[in-house]
């Protein structure tokens, strides 16, 4: 009789067996397939040595679109180790935690359920960074919703981000500066094909991770538009320095005030100070409608000084698209020379 339940054993450990193979066998060919594709959208800018442009028109939006690497992770809040806060809000904390499962660190943004449900900005960040799925912008995972709040599940920037940075470290010289903003083109671009309007772009909002990659954060401010010709309004969007000029006035606008914060972010990476310093809140107002911004000096050069002139235009119908700025000289020369 033992030697019977020992063979029925045995058979039930090779059926076992031979599944799991199978599940193995699957998933390897699955990811075989989802590698080869990743290769073949692999970005590789092609210039032309006569007009120095990107002549491959979808290489940008093939790598921005590119998505992220799917990664295991808990959805039950207890799986989460607390390891410390690392942000405090208007409307919640951020908690820096690590999966206990897949030993993985995530940010756990906390929002006491009762805020959340009043406030139409919380659900409007919530629902925009839950479709957002683009290489420079940070990953939203999901949500868990425990007692009386709700954990968005976000990605977490080791590197901490750049306003820190420059904080620490002062100005960027221009190749530095230029392959930030290229990152921040490229996300901002993507949202931008998606009828999406940031309006808070500034340097806390750029998250730094390994090997230099950028990505934006902070999607509370976020405006959609329904079609090309809508314009957005709002009264008090985004942070004041970095407002443009219909920003400031809380006219209707569309996706070029975030061309004139890129010109604002350019601005300070290079010399580490606002485009319009002032200790009188009125007088940088002033400046702002007039794009009244301090002169840099001789130590930036012409093709850098004209790429924050073009976005800097009080009419924003006279600022660059995403695309044309992604084909600057002053990008081209400093990123791909």
């Amino acid at each position: 009789m033992s030697k019977v339940f020992l063979l029925i054993g045995l058979s039930v450990a090779m059926v076992s067996l031979w599944n799991v193979w199978n599940l193995y066998s699957s998933y390897s060919s699955k990811r075989t397939q989802e590698e080869k594709e990743k290769d073949k959208n692999t970005f590789t800018p092609k210039t032309n040595s006569q007009t120095n442009k990107i002549t491959n028109k979808t290489a940008y939006s093939s790598y921005s679109s590119r998505r992220n690497s799917i990664i295991p992770i808990s959805k039950s809040i207890l799986t989460f180790e607390f390891i410390k806060e690392i942000g405090k809000g208007h409307y919640g904390k951020a908690l820096l935690v690590r999966d206990k499962i897949f030993n993985k660190k995530f940010v756990l943004k906390e929002i006491p359920l009762e805020i959340y449900e009043n406030h139409d900005l919380l659900k409007n960040e919530h629902i925009i960074h839950s479709i957002l799925d683009n290489k420079f912008i940070v990953k939203y995972y999901g949500t868990i919703v425990f007692g009386n709040y709700i954990y968005l599940i976000l990605e977490y920037a080791p590197q901490g981000d750049v306003l820190e940075y420059i904080l620490n470290n002062g100005s960027l010289d221009e190749v530095a500066a230029a392959k930030i903003i290229l990152q921040v083109l490229c996300g901002v671009d993507y949202m931008h094909q998606r009828n999406i309007v940031h309006r808070d772009l500034k340097p806390d909002n750029l998250l730094l991770f390994d090997k230099g990659l950028v990505k934006i954060c902070d999607f509370g401010h976020c405006g959609v538009l329904t079609n090309d010709k809508e314009k957005l309004k709002g009264v008090g969007v985004g942070t004041p320095v970095y407002r443009s000029p219909e920003l400031v006035l809380g006219l209707p606008h569309n996706e070029k005030t975030d061309i004139w914060s890129i010109g604002v972010l350019t601005y300070m990476f290079l010399t580490n100070e606002s485009p319009f310093e002032d200790d009188d809140e009125f007088n940088i107002t002033n400046r702002i409608l007039k794009a009244d911004y301090t002169l840099l000096d001789d130590g930036v050069s012409v093709e850098a000084k004209h790429f924050i002139y073009s976005c800097m235009q009080v009419n924003p119908m006279n600022r660059p698209s995403t695309q044309d700025l992604l084909n600057h000289p002053w990008i081209l020369n400093c990123v791909y020379s």
